[in-house]
């Protein structure tokens, strides 16, 4: 008889337990959209990459014109001067950096006429959109690149970065973006195509091996890689233009951006706080050549991985038959460690825990429950028993 209730018990509460996960789930979704969870993953994820950071070695070195070098080297005027850029860009490539990455709008008819130095090192271009479409979507129309010379089209980028639909931070990049041009490789493909010494082919031939899936940008780099227009023109500027001809070290064999953030000008929340577009760009290069891009989980694959999660919490527990007190003081922990299991297999990161603990929590309460009432009914029929 006790067999007969306990396997109707457990039988019973094999279908609740699967009802508590379904309802948990709702309700991990629910404070997701809240961005309750977000808190704490966030905090998980920007702890983890300030960690990560302090030991990056890169390969990145940035050039950043502010407010002060929009001023004085450009006279505070968009588009930025052809010749006054042209000169920029032979300063850094004095230095013989492998690759010069322009993160610098050459759209206008004002850039016709530049001209590629034939001592120049490898360099690629940002090229931008037309019209108020954003990217991401079909409509997007790229522009040619300096003032229309469409030939260095074959290298060049959109510099097309994401916010995480979950926060507003942007996270997310794509290494091809569809556009009415049919799919166009983006900046910071190019850049990493070019630099690992790939192959640079025809945009469709390029984004047959790349994805317009949007993938996390793994931040390692702040400002700190980072040199003023102003120093670099001081220290490798022609004698004639009052530089110095010199090297710069750090340039040498490397990937060196030239990028701004003058004007308070493309600026993104970001895991590291507020960051010009140039460090963001840089960070997703850096990503995409260490190999370190992970595409975002589709949700259906999450919720999947989460149910499974949930129900191995149950079997584990009916399987081990521990008392509701050890379920308890080792439960907990160990449930917020399944959870950045869960999160690593879901994610390749184990900073979203937050997305899977509300689940486990919720069973790990419901098999106490339930292993505290199936006691009680035992210890009721075994005193009946002991009546008769």
């Amino acid at each position: 008889m006790l067999t007969d209730i306990r396997h109707t018990v457990i039988f019973s509460k094999n279908g609740k337990a699967i009802l508590v996960i379904v309802l948990a789930m709702f309700a991990t979704y629910a404070l997701n959209l809240l961005g309750t969870l977000h808190l704490l993953e966030n905090w998980t994820l920007d702890n983890f990459i300030l960690v990560s950071k302090r030991h990056a070695v890169s390969d990145i070195m940035i050039v950043d014109i502010s407010d002060a070098d929009y001023d004085r080297i450009f006279a505070g005027r968009s588009p930025l001067d052809p010749e006054k850029l042209h000169r920029l860009i032979g300063a850094i490539a004095r230095s013989k950096p492998k690759l010069i990455a322009v993160d610098v709008d050459t759209s206008n008819p004002v850039f016709r006429n530049f001209k590629i130095d034939s001592t120049w090192t490898s360099v690629i271009w940002e090229r931008d959109i037309s019209g108020v479409a954003r990217v991401g979507e079909e409509s997007v129309e790229p522009q040619d690149v300096l003032g229309g010379q469409s030939k260095f089209n074959r290298r060049s980028g959109i510099p097309a970065l994401r916010d995480d639909p979950e926060d507003k931070v942007t996270r997310l990049y794509t290494q091809c973006v569809d556009t009415k041009a049919g799919r166009i490789p983006t900046f910071v493909f190019i850049a990493a195509v070019v630099f690992l010494d790939k192959e640079v082919g025809q945009s469709a031939s390029m984004c047959a091996g790349g994805s317009k899936e949007p993938m996390y940008i793994n931040y390692s780099l702040d400002g700190e890689t980072s040199l003023s227009a102003s120093r670099v023109l001081e220290l490798s500027d022609t004698k004639e233009n009052g530089g110095a001809e010199q090297i710069i070290p750090e340039f040498v064999g490397k990937l060196v951006i030239l990028g701004g953030d003058y004007r308070d000008f493309d600026r993104h929340f970001t895991p590291l706080g507020i960051l010009p577009g140039v460090v963001v760009l840089a960070n997703a290069i850096e990503t995409e050549l260490k190999g370190h891009s992970m595409k975002v989980t589709p949700k259906w694959l999450i919720l999947l991985i989460e149910f499974l999660g949930g129900a191995s919490v149950v079997a584990a527990l009916q399987v081990l038959q521990i008392s509701p007190i050890k379920a308890a003081i080792f439960g907990i922990p160990l449930t917020f460690l399944f959870a950045i299991i869960l999160s690593l297999v879901a994610f390749q990161n184990g900073s979203r825990w937050g997305n899977f603990v509300p689940t486990l929590i919720a069973v790990l309460i419901f098999e106490i429950y339930e292993h505290v009432r199936l006691e009680s009914i035992q210890s009721a029929v075994h005193s009946n028993k002991a009546n008769k």
